[in-house]
């Protein structure tokens, strides 16, 4: 019971996160090679655990106009056709190709699957990241486990310290003794996070008469 994941925060009708959102990404564009005006393609990927998401590209002078079928929660089945600019910016390391939000415009990398069934970007729909919608205790504990992870503990005990589980084969020392010092000052606010609960859950209990306790309400 409890521990990271548990609580109610991960019923069906909470609110979305970036990472439940189906999205679409310029980057994998470019590297496939259909950025090219002329180009015609179906581009196919996995969004996460969800199923296979395939849609139909052409780029144009312009921009890529997608064409897909979506449903809104309940609806039917929809043909959808969605032109988003394409605009090249000059970096440091050559040209980059950014896409321009439908809604506000903005240069953006990655486009997300919206209520009205097109493409825009995440300010747009207002998407806050996972890590946004876990609780304090979940994200030191998310933190510590990926500090352990790093220096060969994978499932050790997080209520002993890490300091106790030999120094991985080939690492520095002073790169053990680093990684180690954040896993335990991690570990400890982790603790205190957790002790400050229970004395919240306790406070709600008073003693009465021979040491029976009673709810406050």
């Amino acid at each position: 019971m409890g521990g990271p994941g548990s609580g109610n925060w991960y019923r069906w009708d909470t609110r979305r996160v970036i990472d439940a959102v189906v999205c679409l990404d310029v980057r994998i564009l470019s590297r496939q090679g259909v950025l090219r005006e002329g180009v015609q393609a179906v581009v196919t990927w996995r969004q996460g655990q969800q199923a296979e998401c395939s849609i139909k590209l052409a780029c144009e002078r312009r921009g890529i106009v997608l064409t897909y079928r979506a449903q809104r929660a309940g609806g039917v089945w929809q043909t959808v056709h969605q032109e988003i600019a394409v605009e090249r910016v000059r970096t440091g390391f050559g040209m980059r190709a950014l896409l321009r939000c439908s809604e506000c415009q903005r240069r953006v990398a990655l486009v997300y699957l919206s209520d009205r069934l097109i493409y825009v970007c995440r300010a747009c729909m207002a998407l806050p990241y996972k890590s946004q919608c876990e609780r304090r205790d979940d994200r030191l504990s998310r933190r510590m486990r990926k500090l352990w992870k790093r220096v060969g503990v994978a499932n050790g005990d997080t209520q002993q310290s890490v300091w106790s589980y030999p120094k991985p084969k080939y690492m520095h020392q002073s790169t053990y003794e680093r990684w180690c010092e954040l896993a335990e000052e991690v570990r400890m606010e982790l603790q205190h996070v957790q002790d400050m609960k229970l004395v919240k859950l306790l406070s709600r209990y008073v003693t009465v008469g021979d040491g029976r306790t009673w709810g406050k309400g």
